[in-house]
């Protein structure tokens, strides 16, 4: 169970032990941490409902949850830290010949692959969306179009769409 004694004391015993067995044995499952807190087994998990919706409770829970996060950089350096380990420590031989050859090699590299993709994310290397900051000015007249001649209409239909990057070829124009 998880040390509820840290803060100041605004909840009683059987909340502090509900905290404690929530973040801790029960791993977030509200009934079970009523139940481990000595809270009735017919009404446990009405008991756990009203007790998450607790200011004072979800606070200490969230202050608990606050204190063990690691920030942005620590995850980054955790992920770095995968991501550049050596492929070997990613091996492991499930069996041996009787000479001390490897026969069964399992290789997984799916921790070190995730954690390259959530870097290169993170350093937007595989953006497709693009970025653009700046000023953007819209004029939000309507206009009235039906004095246009279908020559003047064809050739703003024929900007709006080389503006857009489509052809006018492929929309029957």
């Amino acid at each position: 169970m998880a040390d509820v004694t840290e803060q100041p004391k605004k909840l009683n015993d059987k909340q502090a032990a509900f905290v404690s067995a929530y973040l801790g044995e029960a791993r977030f499952n509200g009934t079970k941490a009523a139940k481990l807190a000595g809270y009735s087994e017919r009404t446990a998990s009405a008991q756990a409902f009203d007790l998450l919706r607790k200011p004072e409770i979800r606070a200490r829970i969230e202050s608990f949850l606050e204190q063990d996060a690691l920030t942005a950089r620590e995850v980054l350096a955790e992920l770095t830290d995968i991501a550049s380990a050596e492929w070997r420590e990613f091996v492991e031989v499930l069996k041996w010949s009787k000479d001390g050859d490897p026969l069964l090699v399992k290789m997984d590299l799916s921790a070190k692959v995730k954690s390259l993709e959530l870097l290169g994310k993170h350093h937007q290397l595989f953006t497709e969306n693009v970025n653009i900051t700046g000023l953007l000015q819209h004029d939000h007249r309507v206009r009235d179009f039906s004095s246009f001649s279908d020559d003047e209409l064809n050739s703003l239909e024929a900007l709006a769409m080389k503006a857009t990057g489509r052809d006018p070829a492929e929309d029957g124009g």
